[in-house]
C-alpha cells in the first residue's frame, strides 16, 4: 500500500452472516479495492449455547478488526441483514450476531456503521 493511500480515509464494507463475515477495504480518494476477503470465526471448543458461540465468534471479529485500527478507516457500511428466511429462529440469531458485530465496531474504531439494503423487497 504505497503512503498516499495510507494517509487516504478508508470505508469498510461488511456482510454478515452467523458463519462468515465478508470484509471490503476501500480507498475513499482513490475509490480502489484495497482488501477483499472474510473472516469464519469458529469458536473451538463450539459451546453448546447459540448466544456463549455468536459472543466468541464476536470477540474473534474484534481481535481481526483490532488490526485495521490504525488505517484510517472513517466510515464502516454494514450490508442489512436478509429478513425473508421462514425460521425465525435463523433471523433473530441474525440480527443478535449484526447487534454484536455493530457493538465490536463501535467498540473498536469508534465508528457508528451505517446499514444499507442490496435487494428489493
Amino acid at each position: 500500500m504505497s503512503k498516499a493511500i495510507k494517509n487516504n480515509p478508508k470505508v469498510l464494507g461488511l456482510d454478515v452472516s452467523t458463519k462468515t463475515i465478508g470484509w471490503a477495504l476501500f480507498d475513499m480518494v482513490s475509490q480502489e479495492l484495497l482488501e477483499l476477503t472474510h473472516i469464519s470465526p469458529l469458536p473451538k471448543p463450539a459451546p453448546d449455547n447459540k448466544i456463549a458461540e455468536l459472543l466468541l465468534k464476536a470477540d474473534m471479529f474484534r481481535n481481526k478488526l483490532e488490526e485495521y485500527k490504525n488505517l484510517g478507516i472513517t466510515k464502516i457500511i454494514i450490508e442489512e441483514p436478509l429478513l425473508n428466511s421462514n425460521n425465525v429462529y435463523t433471523v433473530g440469531t441474525l440480527m443478535r450476531f449484526n447487534t454484536l458485530v455493530c457493538k465490536e465496531v463501535y467498540d473498536v474504531l469508534g465508528i457508528v456503521p451505517e446499514f444499507i439494503s442490496t435487494y428489493n423487497s
